[in-house]
């Protein structure tokens, strides 16, 4: 499942060292264990094809974040900021603060439908806007397996111990929600590297790192 992304570099040296990432369950990367919630990712098959497995990641494995921190360089993990460990030296990367649920408002989460902390995939995504950039096999299915609020679940989170498909980078979907690391790292390679207005706007991420390079 591991992608190979060619990185960048300003110079001999890593200038964009460092993140500080805002944000709900796309790209928590752990947060939400440490909160209480009732939409946790920290049991299999979550993160099956992460380096430290399940840490809170809503999907297979990297999250956009994550796949664009391979592009920068960026050598660590950026720690989640609940976590009781990420205090002091350990902040030094940067810290993510995103967790499942999380809005502008303090009652955001509190309006988000029952059991769920997640809205639904009827209710929209960030990747739709995108979706007829991407090309996978399975754009509407979920990869592992999800159980229906007719049936006690939530429509949304994977079933603990439950089926998974076979081939992950052919799914859009890892859960009812969340995109598969294949689709993350494609998002993010166009976030980083795309001079098209339909992927980036005002401009990629490439061209942000090189204006800040420019001005050092």
């Amino acid at each position: 499942m591991q992608k190979k992304y060619k990185r960048w570099e300003c110079g001999n040296d890593n200038i964009m060292n460092r993140m500080f990432v805002f944000g709900d369950s796309f790209v928590d990367n752990g947060n939400s264990n440490f909160l209480e919630t009732v939409a946790n990712a920290d049991y299999l098959p979550y993160g099956m094809d992460f380096p430290l497995r399940p840490s809170g990641r809503y999907n297979n494995g990297k999250t956009f974040i994550d796949a664009l921190g391979d592009l920068l360089n960026i050598t660590a993990f950026i720690p989640p900021f609940f976590d009781p460990s990420t205090k002091g030296n350990h902040t030094i990367d940067g810290a993510n603060y995103a967790s499942s649920g999380s809005g502008i408002l303090n009652e955001t989460s509190s309006t988000l439908p029952p059991k769920q902390g997640c809205t639904t995939k009827e209710e929209g995504t960030a990747i739709d806007p995108i979706m007829k950039f991407l090309s996978f096999g399975d754009v509407k299915n979920p990869c592992c397996q999800v159980v229906s609020t007719e049936d006690g679940g939530n429509d949304t989170l994977c079933t603990k111990g439950g089926a998974m498909c076979k081939d992950r980078n052919q799914f859009l979907f890892f859960d009812g929600l969340h995109p598969t690391e294949a689709v993350n790292v494609v998002l993010a390679t166009k976030g980083f590297n795309s001079n098209l207005t339909s992927d980036v706007y005002p401009f990629s991420i490439r061209k942000f790192t090189e204006i800040w390079c420019h001005h050092l």
